[in-house]
């Protein structure tokens, strides 16, 4: 699929951007620019309006300028978000399985949270952060996990893999990688 395509389902005779039906896990990969805004990058967007819609529900604790989400956060206040927060904070600050969704795209790599996050306190809690996403996701719930892996949230944590969309930019880049998990449990917190 290049970037120009929507994503399709051809069972059902029409063009309009729809989810794959995959069976129990669906692998896409597609071709398209990098942009360091992944929510700018058109096979992104797609995905993002397939599965986010309005956003409502939603919750995004690295939003950056481009965020579907209805809650919104980033540390950098120079940002157009709702809070300016870190990001284990901000989550910690909903109710348990209270949000359809959340959208998990940190930076991925050091360097990137030392250009992205230079003098904007603690980034680098990611498992704390993951956690805390987990916990107010409602059961039925999505999380989409961005980053250069596809480990997601987990099982562990009550949540089924259905898709990995690998997104390839060509030349020396690394690969978008976005895991969508669905929480078909819930933990109750004892220690965490």
């Amino acid at each position: 699929m290049s970037s120009g395509e929507p994503m399709t389902d051809h069972t059902a005779g029409h063009s309009e951007p729809s989810a794959p039906s995959c069976g129990s896990l669906c692998l896409t990969r597609a071709w398209d620019m990098p942009n360091a805004n992944t929510f700018l990058i058109p096979t992104v967007a797609r995905l993002l309006n397939l599965l986010v819609g309005d956003g409502i529900g939603w919750v995004d604790p690295f939003a950056n300028a481009n965020s579907p989400a209805q809650h919104t956060n980033d540390i950098d206040a120079a940002m157009p978000t709702g809070s300016h927060m870190d990001a284990r904070e901000f989550l910690a600050g909903f109710e348990e399985c209270s949000v359809h969704g959340v959208l998990l795209d940190p930076p991925y790599s050091a360097r990137q949270i030392r250009e992205m996050y230079a003098g904007h306190g603690n980034t680098k809690q990611i498992t704390a952060v993951i956690r805390e996403a987990a916990r107010i996701v409602r059961v039925g719930g999505l999380v989409l996990s961005f980053g250069w892996n596809s480990n997601g949230v987990g099982a562990k944590r009550g949540f089924v893999s259905e898709a990995v969309h690998l997104i390839a930019h060509g030349g020396q880049h690394n690969d978008t990688i976005i895991t969508v998990e669905r929480k078909v449990r819930h933990q109750r917190r004892l220690f965490w």
